[in-house]
């Protein structure tokens, strides 16, 4: 006659089979998923951008403002009014002047300040 304990281990491990083998579905009855069913990704239109937000004249102006303040460091005010125009006298309408002839509308404001920076001591 088997002993007490095996036959309690033994009715564990048939109790923990049935359990599993129970379950609240039946999948033998229901149809396999494809696995390579690729769902579509929903379509997503980027977000509108204000006319305003300018991003490509807002990433140039710190480069107009350093490569202008370069320039006007190079050369004195009175060879860049020869060249741009200006009062070599008046630092400021030089800078706008060289601004204006070398720089889009966007970012002209920034290369003058540059200028005006390159061209004080």
């Amino acid at each position: 006659m088997p002993d007490g304990r095996a036959m309690l281990a033994v009715s564990a491990a048939v109790f923990a089979l049935v359990a599993l083998g129970c379950g609240s579905e039946d999948t033998a009855s229901q149809p396999a998923k494809s696995i390579t069913t690729v769902e579509p990704a929903p379509s997503v239109e980027p977000p509108a951008v204000a006319p305003e937000a300018k991003p490509r004249a807002r990433a140039l102006r710190p480069k107009a403002y350093r490569d202008s303040k370069d320039v006007c460091g190079v050369f004195s005010a009175k060879q860049l009014a020869k060249e741009y125009g200006g009062d070599p006298s008046d630092p400021a309408s030089v800078a706008n002047a060289y601004a204006d002839q070398s720089y889009r509308p966007a970012v002209r404001s920034d290369a003058a300040s540059g200028c005006l920076a390159g061209l004080r001591p």
